[in-house]
């Protein structure tokens, strides 16, 4: 029974997240149907984590078992990555699909994984950009969110930064590195006079909703709504309701899976 790593990018704007949900358009669904209806078997697919609704891909790792000769056989092909493709939402590609060691499993062997946000400041929307950025109307104070960035580096508890409805009994988690940049899209989507903000988080894990919460009380101090040191209190508290409001989804990209 030879195991699977497939490697896929997805515009997470027109599903529930990753895993399976009843009457519900997913990631792990479409994935699966499309394998059913290629390999004639119905498989488990299992992600390096999931992503929740809205959130958007440009590299994650899964991997999957495939029982029957027949549908192996199948599998070997040189050109499944372009038979998955032909089959699944236009919205979702696999990237890469290949066989590896029976031991390797997606979620378990992840040593740390990267989040992009990003943040578009501008007086307007910008139409070719509004499906993956966060568009703020005044401007941030960047220097200040860097400060207040470093007190969420190292290993904390971030219950209050963790969505309230999270199953996880053991909530602390290990940030590694958080940097920011201002490199703008190409030429051909940009619009004069916008600033681009991305703030990368690298990780070991992280919570449910946690990106989007740092984001949203980083941009918090950006307004000097608080100041850089209150980002300790608010981890210390532990209290959700001490942090800011959720950042949208859209603005969230899953760029990293690391082993």
């Amino acid at each position: 029974m030879p195991r699977y790593k497939i490697t896929l990018a997805y515009h997470g704007r027109e599903y529930f997240g990753f895993q399976v949900q009843p009457q519900k358009k997913t990631i792990q669904g479409a994935l699966e149907d499309t394998f059913f209806k290629i390999l004639g078997e119905t498989l488990r697919v299992t992600p390096s984590g999931r992503t929740d609704t809205g959130v958007h891909a440009k590299k994650q790792t899964c991997h999957l078992d495939i029982l029957s000769q027949k549908a192996i056989q199948r599998a070997d092909a040189a050109d499944m990555v372009y038979k998955l493709n032909a089959v699944l939402p236009n919205d979702c590609r696999v990237i890469s699909f290949k066989k590896t060691k029976d031991t390797f499993h997606a979620q378990r062997q992840c040593r740390q994984k990267k989040y992009t946000y990003n943040i578009l400041v501008s007086r307007f929307k910008n139409p070719f950009l509004n499906d993956f950025v966060w568009c703020l109307h005044t401007p941030l104070d960047q220097q200040a969110m860097k400060k207040a960035a470093v007190a969420l580096t190292g290993t904390h508890d971030f219950s209050a930064f963790c969505a309230s409805d999270s199953a996880a009994k053991n909530k602390t988690r290990k940030i590694l590195k958080i940097t920011f940049s201002n490199r703008k899209p190409s030429a051909f989507l940009a619009i004069k006079g916008e600033t681009y903000i991305s703030i990368t988080f690298t990780g070991t894990g992280f919570l449910k909703q946690m990106v989007r919460n740092m984001v949203g009380t980083l941009v918090a101090v950006g307004q000097h709504k608080i100041k850089p040191l209150d980002i300790k209190k608010i981890l210390h508290s532990k209290d959700r309701k001490k942090a800011f409001a959720t950042a949208p989804a859209k603005g969230l990209f899953l760029t990293e899976v690391n082993y």
